[in-house]
């Protein structure tokens, strides 16, 4: 049985010519994505984009609680029908 050589810490590699250590493992970059929105050059444009898609929502729901309540029963009739004077009626023209 041949025991295999320990590599320490500060192993200096053939293939890349850089020291590194082996067991040393590789950062998670994926749990903590998040975190560079929290940087002033991403977060204040991502913050203004924010503001800027929710002014139009803010105002449709602004101009939408101001109007009126109509009451229930609400007469259709008495609000569509129109009465045209025949002189002001351009259908009896196109009659004659």
């Amino acid at each position: 049985m041949s025991q295999q050589p320990q590599l320490g810490p500060a192993y200096d590699s053939s293939d890349d010519g850089l020291n590194s250590t082996i067991a040393a493992p590789l950062p998670n970059r994926g749990s903590r994505w998040w975190l560079v929105l929290l940087k002033p050059k991403v977060g204040i444009p991502l913050a203004i984009l924010i503001v800027l898609a929710a002014i139009p929502l803010a105002i449709r729901g602004w101009r939408i609680s101001s109007l009126p309540q109509i009451d229930e029963p609400f007469d259709v009739e008495a609000f569509c029908s129109v009465t045209i004077p025949d002189e002001e009626n351009a259908a009896i023209e196109y009659r004659q």
